[in-house]
C-alpha cells in the first residue's frame, strides 16, 4: 500500500492536501497539472497588467500633448 501526498482540490471536503493511495503516477499528473493551470492564470495575469500600464501610458501621451498645445496657445 503506497501512500503520497497529493497537491490538489478536493471537491468533497475541501482539503489542500489529500493523501492519496491509489497511483502515484495519477497524482504525478494532477500535481503537474495544477502547476500547469497556475502558471495558464500568471501568464494571462502578466499580459493582463501590461494591457493596464500601456492603457495608463496612453492616457498620460494625451495628457501631454493636451499641455504642450495650451502652453503653445
Amino acid at each position: 500500500m503506497k501512500t503520497i501526498i497529493f497537491f490538489g482540490f478536493n471537491t468533497r471536503d475541501n482539503y489542500i492536501f489529500q493523501v492519496l493511495s491509489d497511483n502515484a503516477l495519477i497524482a504525478l499528473i494532477e500535481f503537474v497539472a495544477f502547476i500547469a493551470f497556475i502558471g495558464f492564470i500568471a501568464f494571462f495575469a502578466f499580459f493582463a497588467l501590461i494591457a493596464f500600464f500601456e492603457f495608463i501610458e496612453f492616457i498620460a501621451l494625451i495628457a501631454f500633448f493636451v499641455f504642450v498645445a495650451k502652453s503653445q496657445i
